[in-house]
């Protein structure tokens, strides 16, 4: 069964490379899968990093993986000669021999292709997205997207959240999205989105602990900046009572000449 994820979701899971646990979070863009991961190995480093969750889509034969060193598609796949163990990689290679269609996977972090031909019937399906949550000023900042991304910061000479969109996870994906999800806490006013410096249409929506910016770009490559209001809300409380009690303190020394 196809699974859609407009508004909240979680979901355990226990298998080989990908560890147990319940993610929940909300996301605005839509994209259909089959089953979500958590990655517990650093092997597809820097693409997928420990904690990263996948969103993985059936496949049903070798026609739908491009198989590519560099940027073919990542690949959830049964273990050969251990089918109970799942392993995700990127599809590097695919033969015919007789009549099985063959995959060779290699992880991103590792030098040497895996050593099995893996059988067409092995591969369960390909990730589509994946979700990482990164900290600014003590609050989680949850990315979801479907394309390659990296150098997440905040960029403070613009007041705003940075990273760089690199190539898409899968070849099949149209265009590439952004979903970000941002603590109430990081936003006191009015959001804007730049793709290369230059601001782009995106979509806005707000519950009552997260506000949700998403958007579509055609291509790859580029840097996005969400930029936030120049001063964040946790901190107009404190500026506000050191502007009372400085305004106090002039006026009692006023009043005491």
């Amino acid at each position: 069964m196809n699974k859609r994820f407009p508004f909240a979701l979680s979901l355990s899971v226990s298998l080989f490379m990908l560890s147990a646990g319940v993610f929940p979070v909300v996301f605005a863009y839509q994209i259909e899968y089959n089953s979500h991961w958590q990655i517990s190995s650093g092997s597809m480093n820097p693409t997928l990093e420990v904690l990263d969750w996948v969103y993985v889509k059936n496949v049903s034969g070798q026609a739908e993986v491009y198989a590519s060193y560099g940027d073919g598609d990542i690949i959830l796949f049964r273990k050969p000669g251990d089918p109970n163990q799942f392993i995700i990689h990127r599809a590097v290679e695919k033969f015919q021999s007789d009549t099985i269609w063959y995959f060779k996977a290699k992880a991103d972090n590792n030098v040497a292709v895996d050593p099995w031909d893996i059988p067409e019937d092995h591969v369960v399906g390909k990730v589509l997205a994946f979700s990482r949550i990164h900290q600014v000023d003590s609050q989680d900042v949850t990315i979801f997207s479907n394309s390659v991304f990296g150098d997440f910061h905040l960029n403070s000479s613009i007041n705003a959240l940075e990273l760089d969109i690199g190539s898409y996870l899968t070849q099949s994906a149209p265009n590439s999205f952004l979903n970000i999800t941002i603590p109430n806490e990081l936003v006191t006013g009015e959001l804007d989105v730049l793709a290369n410096r230059l601001p782009i249409p995106f979509e806005h929506s707000t519950n009552a602990t997260h506000h949700f910016i998403w958007f579509d770009w055609e291509g790859t490559n580029y840097t996005a900046d969400i930029i936030l209001p120049e001063l964040p809300r946790f901190l107009i409380l404190p500026f506000f009572m050191i502007a009372t009690l400085l305004a106090t303190i002039l006026y009692r020394r006023k009043h005491s000449m």
